[in-house]
């Protein structure tokens, strides 16, 4: 591909658009390509020749770029810059289905019984939000799944009971977030 014709489209990203038909499709479409330059090293894989496989690192110098390519196939007119905030956007958002599918139980239920799926889905949607909120109490500027939080929030939690009360101390760096919760004794 030439250097011409690549266009801004944010967050470090290039893009360029044209029209493709595959064999199959019933009408031409338009395709975007994005790329961004990848600047750290990277691990490559590959097998010798007794099929075992190797891992190897390549360091990136200043003489050499490597790119990450996206191809998107799309029916919007939209500008460039705009359709590669789209594609950011759709992929954070499928990574919280993903999270909730995957890490909190969401892949599916057993029961054939509609009412317990809908009260389980339910619960498990209120825990995930709530777990989202505690967490973002501690990292405000990031989303961190539950899979990396959870253990990070084991390791720097403090309970503190008093009477009827207890307190939970989570420990981020310097900061401290204080949590009450009643726990309805006495």
């Amino acid at each position: 591909m030439g250097e011409r014709d690549w266009q801004d489209a944010g967050a470090r990203w290039q893009g360029k658009d044209g029209r493709l038909r595959l064999e199959g499709w019933s009408r031409h479409r338009r395709i975007v390509i994005l790329r961004r330059r990848t600047e750290r090293s990277l691990a490559l894989t590959e097998r010798d020749g007794h099929g075992q496989l190797r891992l190897g690192f390549a360091e990136i110098d200043d003489g050499r770029e490597v790119w990450e390519y996206a191809v998107l196939v799309t029916s919007l007119d939209s500008e460039i810059l705009s359709l590669g905030q789209l594609y950011r956007d759709r992929a954070d958002c499928e990574n919280s289905f993903d999270e909730l599918k995957n890490q909190w139980g969401w892949g599916g239920f057993t029961t054939r019984d509609l009412k317990r799926c809908r009260l389980m889905a339910g619960a498990v949607a209120l825990v995930f939000n709530w777990w989202n909120l505690f967490v973002r109490l501690a990292d405000p500027d990031h989303h961190r799944e539950a899979i990396t939080s959870r253990l990070k929030a084991i390791e720097s939690n403090t309970l503190v009971r008093a009477n009827a009360s207890c307190w939970i101390r989570h420990r981020m760096g310097i900061d401290a977030v204080v949590l009450h919760v009643d726990l309805g004794i006495g």
